[in-house]
């Protein structure tokens, strides 16, 4: 990647990106199905695009080397099922069989969604954000920044209450996808806790179960994210002791 990427350039590119994935089609169709294919193919324009546009300004960060072992993200897959334990604490909880052609349709639009977001905020953003701040500050910028683009979502008809709580949550999201990115130093890791948690956490359960966001729900959410910020810390003491004379540059609050 170039030295210093202008963040006007990287602005620019993820809003290119985000346009393609973010097209109101529900304002103007009523076809479910039309819908979700029309979604996957603009987004896959965006994702064919932003990667375009990532070469043509020579934004290809250089191979680094993993500050930690990619074992230590395994613990962080309990994030992945967060909604299953919730399970446990809410009785006479709808059931419904899977729409099999919606939920391909829906899980085939995540991946490239997936795909697009973590080369737009993590590959992208994050690595424009390092070159000037220490690795803390642009793992809680980068969150911030991605959390704060789901506002875009109220294109979808859903609810203001509803968005806002998905920004929360995806800032959340944002801070375990940024450390991993960072200190793998490989998208692919965050790309497949994404892929995990989207597609487990969120298609598959909402097709089988009637989940309700009541106070079980925040309260088995909000204590796996209490423990998986303290797993985090002890990762980041981990890095800390490993790798001491690049802690010693790049940690600094």
């Amino acid at each position: 990647m170039n030295d210093k990427p202008r963040f006007l350039d990287v602005f620019e590119i993820i809003c290119i990106g985000l346009i393609f994935s973010f097209i109101p089609y529900r304002l103007f169709i009523d076809n479910e199905t039309l819908i979700y294919i029309l979604a996957i193919i603009t987004s896959l324009i965006g994702v064919i695009i932003v990667i375009m546009l990532i070469k043509k300004r020579n934004f290809i960060e250089n191979k680094e080397t993993p500050i930690i072992k990619p074992w230590y993200y395994l613990p962080l897959l309990i994030l992945c099922v967060s909604n299953y334990f919730v399970l446990l604490f809410q009785k006479d909880i709808e059931t419904s069989n899977i729409n099999t052609k919606m939920f391909i349709l829906k899980t085939i639009l995540t991946v490239i969604i997936v795909i697009l977001e973590e080369i737009l905020f993590r590959y992208l953003l994050m690595n424009s954000l390092k070159k000037k701040y220490s690795l803390n500050k642009t793992i809680i910028y980068g969150a911030l920044i991605f959390g704060g683009f789901h506002i875009l979502n109220v294109s979808s008809l859903s609810s203001i209450p509803y968005i806002l709580i998905q920004c929360v949550y995806t800032a959340f999201l944002g801070l375990i996808l940024g450390f991993i990115y960072m200190t793998s130093k490989n998208v692919i890791y965050p790309i497949i806790l994404h892929l995990l948690f989207n597609i487990l956490n969120g298609n598959l359960i909402s097709e089988l179960f009637n989940i309700r966001w009541d106070l079980s729900f925040y309260l088995v959410n909000g204590v796996i994210g209490v423990l998986i910020l303290v797993y985090l810390f002890i990762i980041q003491k981990i890095v800390i002791k490993e790798n001491t004379n690049y802690v010693t540059e790049n940690m600094d609050y």
